[in-house]
Protein backbone atom coordinates (compact mmCIF):
# COMPACT_ATOMS: atom_id res chain seq x y z
CA UNK A 1 0.00 0.00 0.00
CA UNK A 2 2.88 2.36 0.76
CA UNK A 3 4.30 1.67 -2.67
CA UNK A 4 1.02 2.75 -4.29
CA UNK A 5 0.92 6.00 -2.28
CA UNK A 6 4.50 6.88 -3.16
CA UNK A 7 3.82 6.23 -6.87
CA UNK A 8 0.70 8.40 -6.66
CA UNK A 9 2.67 11.17 -4.92
CA UNK A 10 5.42 10.94 -7.57
CA UNK A 11 2.74 11.24 -10.27
CA UNK A 12 1.28 14.33 -8.59
CA UNK A 13 4.74 15.84 -8.12
CA UNK A 14 5.54 15.11 -11.74
CA UNK A 15 2.32 16.66 -12.91
CA UNK A 16 2.99 19.75 -10.76
CA UNK A 17 6.43 20.13 -12.36
CA UNK A 18 4.86 19.63 -15.79
CA UNK A 19 2.22 22.26 -15.06
CA UNK A 20 4.71 24.85 -13.86
CA UNK A 21 6.96 24.19 -16.85
CA UNK A 22 4.00 24.37 -19.22
CA UNK A 23 2.82 27.66 -17.64
CA UNK A 24 6.26 29.17 -18.16
CA UNK A 25 6.49 27.89 -21.75
CA UNK A 26 2.85 28.28 -22.78
CA UNK A 27 3.80 30.28 -25.87
CA UNK A 28 5.41 27.14 -27.27
CA UNK A 29 2.42 24.89 -26.65
CA UNK A 30 0.82 23.40 -29.72
CA UNK A 31 -0.96 20.07 -29.94
CA UNK A 32 -2.12 19.17 -26.43
CA UNK A 33 -4.21 16.11 -27.38
CA UNK A 34 -2.12 13.81 -25.16
CA UNK A 35 -2.46 15.93 -21.97
CA UNK A 36 -5.00 15.21 -19.23
CA UNK A 37 -7.95 17.58 -18.83
CA UNK A 38 -6.92 18.25 -15.22
CA UNK A 39 -3.51 19.53 -16.39
CA UNK A 40 -5.11 21.60 -19.16
CA UNK A 41 -7.49 23.20 -16.65
CA UNK A 42 -4.44 24.41 -14.73
CA UNK A 43 -2.39 25.53 -17.75
CA UNK A 44 -4.84 27.10 -20.18
CA UNK A 45 -6.23 29.84 -17.88
CA UNK A 46 -2.78 31.44 -18.04
CA UNK A 47 -2.88 31.72 -21.86
CA UNK A 48 -3.68 34.83 -23.85
CA UNK A 49 -6.36 34.83 -26.54
CA UNK A 50 -3.89 34.35 -29.37
CA UNK A 51 -2.17 31.48 -27.54
CA UNK A 52 -5.51 29.81 -26.88
CA UNK A 53 -6.50 30.11 -30.54
CA UNK A 54 -3.16 28.59 -31.57
CA UNK A 55 -3.56 25.67 -29.15
CA UNK A 56 -7.12 24.99 -30.31
CA UNK A 57 -6.11 25.04 -33.98
CA UNK A 58 -3.10 22.81 -33.35
CA UNK A 59 -5.11 20.21 -31.43
CA UNK A 60 -7.19 18.43 -34.07
CA UNK A 61 -7.93 15.01 -32.57
CA UNK A 62 -9.48 16.27 -29.36
CA UNK A 63 -12.26 18.66 -28.37
CA UNK A 64 -10.97 21.20 -25.88
CA UNK A 65 -14.27 23.02 -25.43
CA UNK A 66 -14.96 21.55 -21.95
CA UNK A 67 -11.86 23.38 -20.73
CA UNK A 68 -11.72 26.40 -23.03
CA UNK A 69 -15.43 27.29 -23.02
CA UNK A 70 -15.17 28.91 -19.57
CA UNK A 71 -12.09 30.85 -20.69
CA UNK A 72 -13.73 32.12 -23.88
CA UNK A 73 -16.82 33.15 -21.93
CA UNK A 74 -14.62 35.22 -19.61
CA UNK A 75 -12.83 36.80 -22.60
CA UNK A 76 -16.24 37.58 -24.14
CA UNK A 77 -17.44 39.12 -20.88
CA UNK A 78 -14.29 41.25 -20.47
CA UNK A 79 -14.36 42.56 -24.02
CA UNK A 80 -18.09 43.02 -24.71
CA UNK A 81 -19.58 43.42 -21.25
CA UNK A 82 -21.70 41.45 -18.84
CA UNK A 83 -24.99 42.53 -20.45
CA UNK A 84 -23.97 41.19 -23.83
CA UNK A 85 -22.81 37.91 -22.29
CA UNK A 86 -26.05 37.51 -20.34
CA UNK A 87 -28.19 38.25 -23.40
CA UNK A 88 -26.31 35.64 -25.45
CA UNK A 89 -26.72 33.09 -22.63
CA UNK A 90 -30.47 33.81 -22.42
CA UNK A 91 -30.92 33.42 -26.18
CA UNK A 92 -29.03 30.13 -26.12
CA UNK A 93 -31.28 28.86 -23.30
CA UNK A 94 -34.50 30.07 -24.98
CA UNK A 95 -33.76 28.47 -28.31
CA UNK A 96 -31.99 25.41 -26.88
CA UNK A 97 -28.83 26.24 -28.80
CA UNK A 98 -25.32 25.22 -27.89
CA UNK A 99 -22.43 27.22 -29.30
CA UNK A 100 -18.79 27.30 -28.35
CA UNK A 101 -17.89 30.57 -26.71
CA UNK A 102 -14.77 30.74 -28.88
CA UNK A 103 -16.96 30.86 -32.02
CA UNK A 104 -19.24 33.46 -30.44
CA UNK A 105 -16.26 35.56 -29.39
CA UNK A 106 -14.64 35.46 -32.84
CA UNK A 107 -17.92 36.28 -34.63
CA UNK A 108 -18.67 39.18 -32.29
CA UNK A 109 -15.10 40.49 -32.76
CA UNK A 110 -15.54 40.44 -36.55
CA UNK A 111 -18.82 42.33 -36.29
CA UNK A 112 -17.37 44.94 -33.96
CA UNK A 113 -14.37 45.48 -36.27
CA UNK A 114 -16.67 45.84 -39.29
CA UNK A 115 -18.85 48.36 -37.43
CA UNK A 116 -15.77 50.35 -36.39
CA UNK A 117 -14.50 50.32 -39.98
CA UNK A 118 -17.86 51.57 -41.30
CA UNK A 119 -17.86 54.34 -38.71
CA UNK A 120 -14.30 55.35 -39.62
CA UNK A 121 -15.21 55.37 -43.33
CA UNK A 122 -18.27 57.50 -42.58
CA UNK A 123 -16.15 59.97 -40.62
CA UNK A 124 -13.55 60.11 -43.39
CA UNK A 125 -16.23 60.79 -45.99
CA UNK A 126 -17.44 63.79 -44.00
CA UNK A 127 -14.01 65.39 -43.60
CA UNK A 128 -13.04 68.46 -45.55
CA UNK A 129 -10.66 67.55 -48.32
CA UNK A 130 -8.09 69.91 -49.73
CA UNK A 131 -8.25 69.96 -53.51
CA UNK A 132 -5.05 70.29 -55.50
CA UNK A 133 -6.84 71.43 -58.63
CA UNK A 134 -8.66 74.72 -58.57
CA UNK A 135 -11.92 74.62 -60.48
CA UNK A 136 -12.27 77.14 -63.30
CA UNK A 137 -13.86 80.31 -62.11
CA UNK A 138 -15.60 83.12 -63.82
CA UNK A 139 -13.01 85.58 -62.51
CA UNK A 140 -12.36 87.07 -65.96
CA UNK A 141 -16.00 88.21 -66.09
CA UNK A 142 -15.66 89.95 -62.74
CA UNK A 143 -12.40 91.66 -63.71
CA UNK A 144 -13.72 93.18 -66.91
CA UNK A 145 -14.20 96.92 -66.89
CA UNK A 146 -17.76 98.17 -66.60
CA UNK A 147 -17.53 101.70 -67.95
CA UNK A 148 -17.36 102.41 -71.67
CA UNK A 149 -14.12 104.36 -71.34
CA UNK A 150 -12.36 101.55 -69.50
CA UNK A 151 -13.63 99.03 -72.04
CA UNK A 152 -12.18 101.13 -74.84
CA UNK A 153 -8.81 101.49 -73.10
CA UNK A 154 -8.58 97.75 -72.41
CA UNK A 155 -9.56 96.97 -76.00
CA UNK A 156 -6.87 99.26 -77.41
CA UNK A 157 -4.28 97.83 -75.05
CA UNK A 158 -5.14 94.28 -76.00
CA UNK A 159 -5.07 95.23 -79.70
CA UNK A 160 -1.63 96.77 -79.33
CA UNK A 161 -0.35 93.75 -77.45
CA UNK A 162 -1.64 91.37 -80.05
CA UNK A 163 -0.23 93.55 -82.83
CA UNK A 164 3.19 93.63 -81.19
CA UNK A 165 3.15 89.91 -80.86
CA UNK A 166 2.32 89.57 -84.55
CA UNK A 167 5.12 91.90 -85.57
CA UNK A 168 7.66 90.18 -83.39
CA UNK A 169 6.73 86.77 -84.70
CA UNK A 170 6.72 88.12 -88.26
CA UNK A 171 10.15 89.59 -87.67
CA UNK A 172 11.50 86.29 -86.40
CA UNK A 173 10.20 84.50 -89.46
CA UNK A 174 11.65 87.12 -91.74
CA UNK A 175 15.03 86.91 -90.01
CA UNK A 176 15.08 83.15 -90.43
CA UNK A 177 14.34 83.48 -94.15
CA UNK A 178 17.09 86.03 -94.56
CA UNK A 179 19.57 83.87 -92.68
CA UNK A 180 18.74 80.82 -94.76
CA UNK A 181 19.06 82.92 -97.95
CA UNK A 182 22.46 84.25 -96.87
CA UNK A 183 23.62 80.76 -95.96
CA UNK A 184 22.61 79.34 -99.31
CA UNK A 185 24.30 82.26 -101.09
CA UNK A 186 27.50 81.65 -99.17
CA UNK A 187 27.48 78.00 -99.99
CA UNK A 188 27.33 78.89 -103.64
CA UNK A 189 30.56 80.81 -103.26
CA UNK A 190 32.40 77.84 -101.82
CA UNK A 191 31.43 75.51 -104.63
Amino acid sequence: MDQANTDDQKGKAMSFADVSMAKNNRMFLGDVSDMDLDLLEQILPHCFKTQLIHIEKSTKDRDLSPVTDKLWKSFYEKEFGIKSTDSVSEIMKEWNLKFNWSELYQEKSKRVKEAEKKEDDRKLSRQVRVCKKVPPSSSDKRNRPKSKLMKKIVKEYLHEMSGDAKHTSYGKRRRRKLMSYEYSRCQGCFR
